[in-house]
């Protein structure tokens, strides 16, 4: 331990707080914000002090910087090229391209089952001789055990995507995605895909004004009666915004998947008559193939730059060492990888890895003793590359990006109600590169951004 810790630079000297830079002194006081909210830690990448560190060690809600631990995590425990299966079986027999019997797929935890993927993967099974299924198509979701989940819980939108529960065989997140387009004196809809099941009442009405945030202005109800889904879309779209989209969760897993899967089924002109049902793999079930998702390093990427929680929360569940996974044996396994790697957090709870948790806690300095680890691990470029590049991508695309310091930073950003962050790699003015990690607490928004912007502009020109 004592050898990791000199390596990395990880000392005593961690614990020193110096005074807040002028700059930053004076950006709190013109918002009105008190330093007991503001939580600062600053260190080159090969130094062995800290250039700053203001309540680096008070515990705080990191937001979806949490989302560093688990990407770090999922690097170290699998290696940048890991893939991801799910496995299709047949149960029966195939006789001139008819399936007679079930079709059974097991998720494996994908975390990036997308609809092009989904389609890939039916398009193979297609390819592989079969035309018509007669028989059910079988979901096999074992891989992960897991308690209920609510997706009205966090804030009472279960519609949102991000409140879309993990799940070893989720597809597309469960995502409908709806097309607004200004037509005439009204809004055209259209949504995607689109797989019979749902009855949409357009009541979305044209104005005028700025499209920023135009998806503040939409709202969603949604009624369910058995797999037909009743959707009301109301609210105001700016005439400004000529074609936006928003996704929203319509279907539970198990129903989405099946009608998506009859659905692609039919367009490749397969035909199917059974139905759709949870089950398992069976002793005497054929394997047909193994479907591969992207390697780790792509997914990781997506992932970060657009803090995909529900991505989060199914890899954080594939660090699990028991089958099926749990999240408790997820988190044991974060705790050893975390004291591997020369890193003891005691007041780390990382609950569901995405930091879309009101429990979710570390303090800054060790999230940057985390990014200092990251930086001298050998997959380094793989983690650094998935974070956001300021002013260009993700979701840093439109922060200072005018300024001198665009393109030159890869921060992951977080937002809660009552906590902003930003965590990651700064390359200042003179080509050094630092660790830089800033969580502003019960502060509105744009004041906790501007913040952590004038550290970020203070810093390049350090």
């Amino acid at each position: 331990m004592a050898v990791l810790l000199g390596m990395y630079g990880i000392s005593a000297s961690a614990h020193e707080v110096k005074p807040l830079p002028a700059s930053l002194k004076a950006t709190l006081a013109a918002l009105g914000v008190p330093g007991k909210d503001v939580h600062i830690y600053v260190r080159g990448v090969h130094a062995h002090k800290t250039l700053l560190a203001y309540h680096a060690r008070q515990v705080v809600s990191p937001a979806s910087t949490m989302k560093l631990v688990t990407t770090y995590s999922a690097l170290y425990r699998f290696g940048p090229a890991h893939v991801f299966k799910t496995a299709v079986y047949f149960r029966g027999k195939i006789s001139h391209g008819v399936l007679h019997g079930d079709l059974v797929i097991h998720g494996g935890g994908d975390p990036d089952l997308t609809l092009q993927r989904f389609w890939l993967m039916v398009r193979t099974i297609r390819r592989a001789g079969i035309r018509a299924i007669q028989g059910n198509l079988v979901l096999d979701e074992r891989h992960f055990s897991l308690p209920p989940f609510d997706p009205a819980a966090f804030d009472h939108h279960p519609q949102d995507v991000y409140n879309t529960g993990p799940n070893a065989l989720l597809v597309n997140f469960d995502a409908t995605r709806f097309y607004l387009t200004p037509s005439g004196q009204g809004v055209r809809l259209y949504f995607d895909p689109d797989m019979n099941l749902f009855q949409i009442n357009n009541q979305v009405r044209l104005t005028s004004g700025p499209c920023k945030d135009f998806e503040d202005g939409i709202h969603i109800k949604v009624n369910q009666t058995g797999s037909r889904v009743k959707a009301r879309l109301m609210g105001r779209y700016p005439a400004q915004c000529k074609e936006r989209s928003l996704n929203y969760r319509l279907l539970g897993n198990t129903a989405y998947v099946g009608a998506l899967f009859q659905s692609l089924w039919h367009e490749l002109g397969g035909t199917f008559s059974g139905g759709v049902k949870r089950g398992r793999v069976e002793p005497g079930d054929t394997k047909l193939l193994d479907w591969k998702s992207r390697p780790l390093a792509s997914m990781i990427r997506d992932m970060n730059k657009f803090s995909n929680n529900v991505m989060a929360r199914i890899l954080f569940l594939d660090l699990s060492d028991k089958t099926p996974a749990t999240l408790e044996a997820s988190r044991q396994v974060v705790e050893q990888i975390l004291a591997e790697s020369g890193l003891h957090f005691p007041e780390l709870i990382i609950e569901n890895g995405s930091g879309l948790s009101r429990r979710a806690q570390i303090n800054v300095q060790h999230l940057g003793q985390l990014l200092n680890v990251a930086w001298h691990s050998p997959f380094m470029p793989e983690f650094v590359a998935s974070l956001p590049v300021l002013g260009q991508d993700g979701t840093l695309r439109k922060r200072l990006r005018h300024g001198p310091v665009a393109g030159r930073a890869h921060i992951k950003t977080g937002t809660l109600d009552n906590s902003d962050a930003i965590a990651g790699y700064l390359d200042d003015a003179y080509q050094q590169n630092w660790i830089v990690v800033c969580i502003v607490e019960n502060t509105p928004e744009m004041k906790a951004k501007r913040i952590e912007d004038t550290l970020l502009m203070w810093l390049y020109r350090h």
